[in-house]
């Protein structure tokens, strides 16, 4: 009893600081990008809209575990629509495709570049897309984007690789790719490998890397980062 009683206890102190830690990265973000003090009301608009489309894909493409969340993709869409960027880059394609393609179509004179380093799965995309009605220009396999110059781009949705060493592999060359007032999400930093190295990687690329926590937790315990310049 008193085991047990301890257990609880402890687990009550870490919810507490972990909840602490999530209210100053928030707040931080909020301060660190004009126009995220509405984020949060803009996220759950993004995912009411989204949820159909993405409850869609999780049971006809893909499934809820390999997909990019609900609470992801409402909040790239929630950013999209906050600094409406020119120039997109979809890294890992797939329902990011869908809610960047689809923003693009919204917003109008936006490009998206999307790239995956799994042609079967880049085709699979193209095949969705083309089913929803959404542009498949611009589609990629990643060897050939990294080793190309394109411009760079106003935000970047880094979420390539299914092995999270690819993810932090690619991460320099991603960061290079991102405009120097732009802005690169990254997912999966519920993963320690992840979470480890990709704060030193974006350093050293100029960026600071914030936690979007709170914007993003999945029920996978999957959450998200914001790389954004220094």
């Amino acid at each position: 009893m008193l085991r047990r009683m301890l257990r609880e206890g402890l687990r009550a102190r870490a919810r507490k600081r972990l909840a602490s830690r999530d209210a100053r990265e928030l707040a931080e973000l909020k301060r660190a990008l004009p126009g995220f003090e509405g984020i949060e009301t803009a996220a759950r608009a993004a995912r009411s809209e989204l949820a159909a489309s993405w409850h869609a894909y999780v049971t006809t493409v893909s499934s809820p575990m390999m997909a990019a969340s609900l609470e992801l993709s409402a909040l790239i869409l929630a950013i999209a629509r906050i600094f409406r960027p020119r120039r997109i880059l979809d890294l890992g394609s797939g329902f990011t495709s869908y809610v960047l393609r689809g923003y693009a179509r919204e917003a109008g004179s936006v490009a998206v570049v999307t790239a995956d380093d799994d042609s079967a799965w880049l085709e699979r995309s193209r095949v969705f897309l083309a089913a929803s009605g959404l542009s498949t220009d611009d589609m990629w396999i990643w060897d050939e984007l990294s080793k190309s110059s394109p411009q760079p781009f106003q935000l970047v949705v880094h979420d390539l690789g299914g092995k999270l060493s690819v993810r932090a592999g690619t991460l320099p060359r991603a960061l290079e790719l991102t405009a120097r007032d732009g802005l690169l999400v990254l997912d999966d930093l519920h993963s320690k490998l992840y979470r480890d190295a990709a704060p030193g990687i974006c350093r050293r690329a100029g960026r600071r890397l914030l936690s979007a926590r709170t914007l993003s937790l999945d029920a996978y315990e999957r959450y998200a980062a914001i790389a954004l310049p220094r």
